[in-house]
């Protein structure tokens, strides 16, 4: 299988977009860990801004081109975005339970 970069869009021969989500969802989630490190402030408000700067752009960037429709992407994406909540909210979020902010 062979895999080309495009406009930071990893397109595969075979059409599917496994790669991109496990490049999208490998990003996002080092960057929350890189946020988890180094920010220690207790804001709800700020740690808002922050995912939205940095964790949901990078797991949602380009997902009108790539639109994540098998259950295996879309729970690997949801994963770490509930992943991000947790760290907002500082609660434990049910697979179903959305958080309020």
């Amino acid at each position: 299988m062979e895999k080309n970069y495009y406009l930071g869009i990893q397109l595969q021969s075979d059409l599917r977009w496994n790669a991109q989500v496990e490049h999208a969802a490998g990003k996002a989630s080092r960057t929350l860990g890189m946020l988890k490190r180094t920010i220690r402030v207790i804001s709800v408000k700020v740690k808002t801004e922050d995912d939205g700067i940095y964790i949901t752009g990078q797991a949602n960037y380009g997902t009108t081109a790539w639109d994540p429709y098998t259950n295996k992407n879309i729970t690997k994406l949801e994963a770490i975005q509930r992943s991000a909540a947790r760290y907002i909210t500082m609660k434990k979020l049910t697979t179903r339970e959305r958080p309020e902010l």
